[in-house]
């Protein structure tokens, strides 16, 4: 009989030893354990004490109790934020709710419930909104502004601070209240100045306006005070505050961004194109190029069977605009704006109505506030009007007139710049310029003669410094606005543009609609290989 290397137990030593009843070393607990149970209690035990189960935590507590502990008072348990799906650690949650974008708050003016990241925008446009003066330098609500009497409340002021008797004569302006307040010059001067040091004003360097110190706020790209009236913007996508003189349109949806977010080329990837020709109705198509998710969305024509021409997008709204000529001559002209968010229906509106119907016009969006529709015809023929449509005031006003008609231009924005090229003109060898700030047009010559019709320059993008003017064709033109010179681009892979399209620029890309052997494509041009690739 070989002997047991193992040195087990006898089944009589066995049973001799598990009929000894144990106590757990842990004194809350009662349960009894045999001998062979001694090592595998500690495993199992609801009081044995062990480490959280985050390790960052390093708490030691009672089997029975980790689950109490997560949920409740563990400050490294991940949970919702409670506004927005990120997870946050509960350390870290009552920090993140205080910045988080999507928490609701109320404006301290008109008690208007929104989202904590619509914030800026809603202040630029709050009608309870205490803002200045600029005739009287009053502190007033902006709904306030347009019955406000100016020089009834500065007298009032003044009368409050010299008890002076004050004329009953009218003034526009502080500088011809001085002579009417007093035949003495000296006595009028130290009013106003009284006035001037307690309404606290400064010079607003962007604007040259009297202004509140209070009004004053510091522009995070040139770091000079501006004010937040007529001055300041914020960027759209890191949403710091710019001045109009730092803000670049993004030359996808026109939003203001600063120079930085810009250059990353990454902040709209959303291209659009709109098909009329399909017997169940007109669709917008959503090609995410950032996702590669394609959304089609059914909308309503005009009823008045006005064509839609050309597209806009300015932030998620993209406005249509077109027309079309009616019996005896006359023109018809009609806009829509087309609201989404991806993943859900669009919703659809009518615009205003124009000062001068016409159809066959550019369209060009600035800022998100502004939109341009420049030439056209009207039921007298081509026309060179301009009109600028204010998307928050939904109504229309005419500006300066290109030097010449032009039917069909192309339109395109380069920083405060707008140029408008081709058409159906006299010298389509030629591209006007408008400057906004002093409502003027310029006329460049081309250098280079560059053969074009009418219809064959369809749209254009602001791409790496250069304005990209697409023929319908498929040829590519570049405008340099600093040079003034105008040559070929590129030439795509034998495609015919959509003349609805509108190209968008994402991470050194180049995106847009085309067809290509009876096919509806995709292509997208890499500056950095300067090569064309077709997406089906």
């Amino acid at each position: 009989v070989k002997k047991c290397q193992k040195r087990c137990l006898s089944k009589k030593m066995q049973d001799s030893l598990n009929s000894i009843q144990l106590k757990c070393l842990n004194t809350q607990c009662a349960e009894k354990i045999s001998y062979c149970q001694a090592y595998e209690h500690p495993q199992s035990c609801l009081y044995e004490k062990i480490s959280c189960s985050n390790t960052r935590c390093g708490a030691m507590i009672c089997r029975n109790e980790l689950e109490q502990h997560l949920a409740k008072n563990c400050l490294y348990q991940s949970e919702n934020c409670g506004y927005c799906i990120i997870p946050v650690l509960r350390c870290e949650k009552e920090a993140h709710q205080k910045t988080c974008p999507l928490k609701p708050i109320i404006c301290q003016y008109c008690d208007l419930k929104l989202m904590q990241e619509k914030l800026c925008e809603h202040i630029l446009e709050c009608e309870l909104y205490p803002i200045q003066c600029s005739t009287c330098l009053l502190t007033i609500k902006r709904s306030e502004l347009a019955n406000h009497n100016c020089f009834s409340e500065l007298r009032k002021e003044l009368s409050t601070l010299k008890s002076i008797d004050l004329p009953s004569t009218s003034a526009k302006d502080a500088s011809k209240i001085a002579p009417s307040i007093s035949a003495d010059a000296e006595n009028a001067g130290k009013v106003l100045k009284a006035f001037t040091t307690k309404m606290d004003l400064v010079i607003c360097p962007g604007c040259s306006e009297l202004t509140q110190r209070g009004n004053l706020y510091k522009c995070s790209v040139c770091n000079l005070s501006m004010c937040i009236r007529i001055c300041l913007d914020y960027c759209r996508k890191c949403r710091k505050t710019i001045c109009r003189n730092c803000a670049v349109p993004c030359p996808n949806c026109v939003v203001p961004l600063c120079l930085s977010c810009k250059k990353s080329a990454d902040h709209c990837s959303i291209l659009h194109f709109f098909n009329f020709a399909m017997a169940d109705g007109p669709y917008v198509y959503l090609f995410d190029v950032k996702t590669s998710k394609m959304q089609r969305n059914k909308f309503a024509y005009p009823s008045d069977g006005s064509d839609l021409i050309d597209s806009v997008l300015m932030d998620k709204t993209i406005y249509l605009g077109g027309g079309r000529k009616a019996k005896k001559g006359t023109v018809l002209s009609v806009f829509i704006a087309i609201m989404f968010q991806p993943d859900q229906e669009i919703k659809q509106k009518a615009l205003a109505k124009m000062k001068t119907p016409k159809c066959l016009h550019r369209l060009l969006g600035y800022s998100c506030k502004k939109l341009f529709c420049i030439g056209g015809e009207t039921s007298d023929g081509p026309t060179s009007s301009c009109e600028m449509y204010n998307t928050k005031k939904n109504c229309w006003h005419h500006i300066s007139s290109l030097s010449e008609a032009r039917v069909c231009p192309t339109a395109l924005l380069s920083g405060n710049q707008l140029y408008a090229f081709g058409g159906i003109s006299k010298h389509q060898e030629s591209i006007e310029e408008y400057n906004m700030n002093t409502n003027t047009w310029t006329v460049i010559t081309i250098n280079e003669n560059i053969e074009w019709t009418h219809s064959g320059i369809g749209n254009g993008i602001y791409f790496d410094d250069l304005l990209l003017l697409f023929e319908k064709g498929g040829c590519i033109f570049d405008y340099n606005p600093t040079e003034k010179e105008i040559s070929k681009f590129s030439k795509t892979n034998g495609h015919y543009l959509y003349p609805q399209t509108k190209p968008i620029v994402y991470l050194k890309n180049l995106f847009l609609f085309g067809i290509a052997e009876a096919q509806s494509i995709i292509g997208s041009y890499s500056l950095d290989e300067k090569s064309w690739t077709d997406h089906s």
